[in-house]
């Protein structure tokens, strides 16, 4: 049960960080606008909403692994999702780590694809961009935690 422990960490953790930089990118957008129209005064708000709430999660994450006796080194560079405690896991965790690192080989171009259709979108949805960004990652969590788990009900 702990691969499902790591990966909500991980889609959790992938949404606060993504809604942080559409927040980030908004608030840029706000300040060049009052920038450009130099009649109006210069203002621009950020939500700092989503930034506090990912410090939250990444210091109950941290004191959380800190509990579990997890070195620090572990526990701040390495996904959630990866445990191992034998040579059994280890092997299921090589192998989802290599299919993770093919779907990249696919995942990648297709976000340089998507993000060609941003003049379409740049209207209604002008942090585009930011959103399949962070679409790379997410394919990489979704492609670990099925082939993680096709290999540990197959062992």
């Amino acid at each position: 049960m702990k691969i499902v422990w790591g990966l909500i960490c991980s889609f959790v953790t992938l949404f606060l960080f993504g809604w942080s930089l559409v927040a980030i990118f908004n608030f840029v957008h706000e300040f060049v606008g009052s920038i450009q129209q130099p009649s109006l005064a210069a203002s621009a708000s950020l939500d700092l909403m989503p930034i506090v709430l990912i410090a939250i999660f990444a210091a109950v994450q941290f004191f959380i692994a800190r509990a579990k006796k997890i070195p620090y080194r572990k526990s701040v560079w390495l996904p959630a999702e990866i445990e191992e405690t034998d040579e059994r896991e280890k092997t299921i965790t090589q192998k989802a780590s290599r299919a993770s690192y093919v779907s990249m080989y696919y995942a990648v171009p297709l976000a340089g694809a998507l993000i060609t259709l941003y003049p379409l979108v740049m209207t209604t949805l002008p942090y585009f961009p930011v959103l399949v960004v962070m679409l790379i990652p997410l394919v990489q969590v979704i492609v670990y935690a099925i082939t993680w788990n096709r290999a540990y009900y197959a062992f």
